[in-house]
């Protein structure tokens, strides 16, 4: 298949919702700090393959507008109060996963998510609820591309913190 240039070289954007994005980008983070040599593969594609994974699992659907979009299921959407609370983030796959690194990586997610899947949706709804509650508000984003969250001062006020502001 070929690109607008006729280069051969097709890229296949995506977009993923703030939620899903932290639940992906906290995943391939913690996949990478047990297996680095996945490091090799670019991030647009873990991710990509993480949300297939999502989808799979009942966490993630895909809204297929251009570029598609992943979002969370109803159900955590309606948990966490709306998860739209950021700019979606966007990826762009340049080069296919072999098969090979395919089965590999799929492999080390089914692992991950048996483990820590749960946990991780748990404390990702937990914080944009935190947010649309207004308890919490984005203080930036990390080097890994996760969203670094700090109280308000009704935050601070309902969990008993001394911390002024």
């Amino acid at each position: 298949m070929k690109d607008n240039n006729g280069t051969g070289n097709l890229k296949c954007a995506f977009s993923l919702n703030p939620l899903i994005s932290e639940i992906a980008i906290w995943n391939d983070s913690e996949i990478l700090y047990v297996r680095p040599e996945f490091a090799v593969l670019d991030q647009a594609t873990r991710v990509a393959e993480i949300c297939k994974q999502l989808l799979l699992k009942d966490v993630a659907r895909v809204d297929f507008q251009s570029p598609p979009i992943w979002t969370p299921v109803d159900r955590i959407e309606r948990d966490c109060g709306g998860s739209k609370i950021v700019a979606c983030s966007r990826y762009e796959l340049a080069n296919p996963i072999s098969a090979e690194d395919g089965r590999k990586f799929k492999k080390v997610i089914a692992g991950q998510f048996r483990r820590r899947l749960k946990f991780i949706v748990k404390k990702c709804v937990l914080a944009f609820e935190a947010y649309n509650l207004g308890l919490t508000e984005i203080n930036g984003v990390d080097d890994v591309g996760m969203l670094r969250w700090r109280l308000t001062a009704d935050g601070a006020h309902a969990s008993g913190s001394k911390a002024t502001y």
